[in-house]
């Protein structure tokens, strides 16, 4: 009897793990209604106004969300803003207001995630990275 619990533990340990480690990915989830998912809709370079920058993201949710973009540049962290997104697919303006003003270059890396209302990165629910965002 004890055999077979420590089998179902171990069982039941294995199938959280693999649940955990497969949302660090960049699959979006699926569900009944739409896939949730957020993007970068590109363009060869953003102007930055001071320390304001603007990006357009498109998304897809099935409920109210949060759209989340971290800024970097190198291993600097320069910036991130937070932003409550209704339910459905839209493109939205988002600005980013950084700790000082923008320098132009080539090399700014973002991090964007839509996510649970308030939640941190345990609850991302999809996240794109893109790396050389051209900043003038």
């Amino acid at each position: 009897m004890k055999a077979i619990q420590n089998k179902l533990k171990l069982s039941f340990l294995l199938l959280t793990l693999t649940v955990g480690l497969s949302s660090w990915d960049n699959a979006p989830i699926e569900s009944k209604d739409k896939v949730e998912a957020v993007a970068l809709i590109e363009e060869d370079s953003y102007k930055s106004e001071g320390k304001l920058v603007t990006f357009e993201v498109e998304y897809t949710a099935n409920q109210e969300r949060q759209i989340y973009i971290e800024l970097k540049k190198g291993k600097e962290w320069i910036g991130n803003k937070k932003m409550v997104v209704k339910k459905g697919h839209k493109k939205i303006k988002i600005t980013v207001k950084c700790k000082k003003n923008f320098k132009p270059g080539d090399d700014y890396i973002m991090k964007l995630n839509i996510n649970e209302v308030d939640g941190d990165w345990k609850q991302i629910i999809a996240k794109k990275t893109y790396k050389n965002i051209v900043i003038k």
